[in-house]
């Protein structure tokens, strides 16, 4: 059997996870603490009790015959509903009956669900066997990419998939227990999440067809406990964990020399809410110092606490990759051997503990999210490893919940968007925005800010882009990212121009080129590429107001930062696909300053460079390269020339970029 969803790749990483299969009744019953409650309840009998009524070309949902039936038309895809409770769960049981109608797939139960690159999954399949799986953002199985098997494929003795079975999964801490018709089926650990919602799931494999229906929804916890996990740290549900991690070792750049980096880390959670209490335990095999990274932007920007073998402690804030120095202290003794770090971590403040020492304590800070990771730097070359093992995140429940809530409405936009429904997805980012209104969770704010500029800028609201941007630039002040505060400034710049305001334009592109920048970062542009951006579009406003001298100062100085951007000898292809932006820009340089052989020589670059390229980015780049020759050809009066280009401009246009046609028609 061939399990589908390839298409993440991700590491896979040394998880604890015990795994026990039976056959047997367990105890005469499903293991379900007597003092937990039912807390929801749904028996479909009718039809609108809440649950999701629609089709498409690839999945119907629908109440048939008092079930939810779930029926999917195409190959290798899956489908899930969340049961819709109001709350997340940590300790619960879920029971369901299912009911194979037609058609060969899988089916069953999605766990710990955080979001759709983070939960469990138990499925059952029309040729009797189940299996058990864990997708975690950020990891690779050699095999099945995204997923990793807790329990492979295995054969289910007397089981009858298109008979009513009920299913019933017990979850409690990293223990869980399942079981079909209260036999007993597999128990297993893993602490990978420890609290998420719960939903329903159809899938298919090669055959495009399945259709499954659900009944008697029970769900049962342990209410008191609730209350506990929101308010008392001791209590706090772990958001995610991971019990061994491979060491973090001195690595020697290039044999022979003495060169290494020093300093070397791991990204191992999402962005996450400023409110949390990170746990480790580190082993120190020699010289050298660990680190709990937190606020974690990028790798010029974020916070660490640090603690060494000789029991240093430190917290430091890195910002554009300068280091400052928060809060230091020493431990009593030396840490050879293990140790327990944690880390407590809110908005305005950490502490940090070792062992039982409580060594910083309220150290100050700003921190408004980011991602959480681990670290190591070594102080010898001969140092050995540094090992992490039993980490571990928790949050308030409360908060959790409030975080699934966000990123969920995020989620929910960017499918909405790709089905090309802009105004639903808008309101979904919305109500996320209001949600955030008064949280300092700034790094996430600036995700959903970024996100409704572009929907906003797709239904040709500009100035709805603009004020979504003007917010963004403030919380990129407030996360002091220079890297996003000039981006921002740049497209600022773009859209005032287009609303035809000139001197706000001017003003956001001269705040661009005065930031300064730190070293290149993925994931953001280029700092050259930025101010040459700047300067360039400076250019080209002082050429449409007629200040010729200005229009000339800028473009020259956007003309020698873009001759610095280019790959002398160009190997790979990111160096042709660079150069290619590169010539396109220089192309646009010297047709503003009227320089049209040099521009036309330029733009002919570009064009190859970028014809062949599928991102819609470049191909309107290209025939727009095209378009700028014929521009040149009538500017130097070979107007044959000119028309040719045009026709076949034209022709791309229409073939590949159907909005331009009438432009490039007028200019015929």
């Amino acid at each position: 059997m061939i399990k589908r969803y390839l298409s993440i790749s991700i590491l896979v990483l040394l998880f604890t996870v015990t795994v026990s299969i039976k056959g047997a009744s367990f105890q005469g019953a499903t293991n379900i603490p007597e003092s937990w409650t039912i807390t929801y309840q749904e028996d479909f009998e009718d039809p609108t009790s809440g649950w999701y009524v629609g089709e498409n070309d690839t999945v119907r949902w629908s109440y048939v015959e008092g079930k939810y039936e779930i029926s999917v038309e195409c190959a290798e895809r899956m489908f899930w509903h969340n049961v819709g409770t109001e709350w997340l769960l940590i300790d619960f049981a879920v029971e369901v009956e299912t009911q194979v109608v037609e058609g060969k797939g899988d089916f069953g139960i999605l766990f710990r669900y955080q979001d759709r690159d983070n939960f469990y999954l138990l499925a059952l399949s029309t040729e009797k066997k189940y299996s058990i799986w864990r997708k975690r953002a950020g990891q690779r199985h050699a095999r099945w990419g995204p997923w990793y098997p807790l329990v492979d494929w295995t054969d289910i003795e007397d089981f009858d998939p298109t008979a009513i079975n009920k299913l019933t999964l017990v979850a409690q801490g990293s223990q869980f227990h399942f079981f079909i018709n209260g036999v007993l089926i597999a128990e297993f650990s893993d602490e990978t999440f420890g609290v998420g919602d719960v939903a329903l799931f159809v899938g298919t494999f090669e055959e495009p067809k399945i259709t499954v229906r659900f009944d008697n929804i029970i769900i049962r916890e342990d209410v008191k406990f609730r209350k506990q996990a929101s308010e008392d740290e001791d209590y706090w549900p772990v958001i995610f964990g991971q019990g061994k991690i491979p060491p973090f070792e001195v690595e020697i750049a290039e044999p022979g020399t003495i060169s290494r980096r020093s300093f070397s880390y791991k990204e191992m959670t999402q962005d996450l809410y400023p409110t949390s209490i990170v746990e480790t335990e580190v082993t120190f095999r020699d010289e050298g110092e660990a680190w709990i990274l937190f606020g974690y932007l990028d790798r010029e920007n974020y916070y660490y606490a640090s603690v060494d073998e000789q029991g240093h402690c430190r917290i430091v804030r890195v910002t554009d990759g300068e280091p400052q120095e928060l809060a230091q202290e020493k431990l009593k003794r030396s840490l050879k051997g293990r140790a327990h770090i944690r880390l407590s971590l809110r908005p305005t403040a950490a502490n940090l503990w070792v062992e039982e020492e409580q060594v910083l304590q309220e150290v100050r800070v700003d921190y408004r999210g980011g991602k959480i990771g681990l670290g190591a730097a070594f102080t010898s070359l001969l140092a050995e490893s540094i090992v992490f093992a039993n980490f571990k995140v928790r949050m308030p429940l409360d908060l959790f919940e409030k975080q699934f809530l966000i990123k969920g409405l995020y989620d929910d936009a960017l499918s909405l968007e790709s089905r090309g429904e802009i105004e639903p997805a808008l309101r979904c980012l919305e109500r996320s925005l209001s949600l955030l209104a008064e949280i300092p969770w700034d790094s996430w704010r600036w995700e959903i800010l970024n996100r409704m500029a572009v929907l906003y800028i797709a239904q040709g609201d500009l100035r709805s882009c603009v004020q979504m941007l003007s917010q963004s630039l403030s919380t990129a002040q407030r996360l002091r990212h220079s890297l996003r505060i000039a981006t921002v400034h740049l497209d600022l710049g773009f859209y005032c121009r287009a609303l035809g305001n000139f001197e706000e334009a001017i003003h956001h592109y001269q705040e661009a080129i005065a930031i300064e920048l730190p070293a290149a970062c993925p994931s953001y542009p280029d700092p050259k590429w930025i101010r040459a951006e700047a300067l360039l579009r400076l250019g080209a406003i002082y050429s449409y107001l007629k200040e010729e001298d200005l229009k000339t100062t800028y473009l020259c100085k956007a003309i020698n930062y873009l001759e610095s951007l280019w790959v002398a000898e160009p190997k790979s292809d990111e160096d042709k696909h660079n150069n290619a932006l590169v010539a396109y820009a220089l192309g646009q340089s010297w047709f503003q300053l009227g320089i049209y052989v040099a521009s036309i020589q330029y733009f002919s670059a570009a064009y190859e460079g970028l014809r062949g390229s599928s991102d819609p980015d470049d191909i309107v780049r290209s025939i727009s390269s095209l378009e700028h020759i014929g521009l040149c050809y009538y500017e130097m009066g070979a107007y044959r020339k000119a028309f040719t280009t045009f026709s076949e401009a034209l022709n791309l246009y229409r073939s590949r970029h159907e909005s331009r046609v009438n432009e490039i028609i007028l200019l015929m």
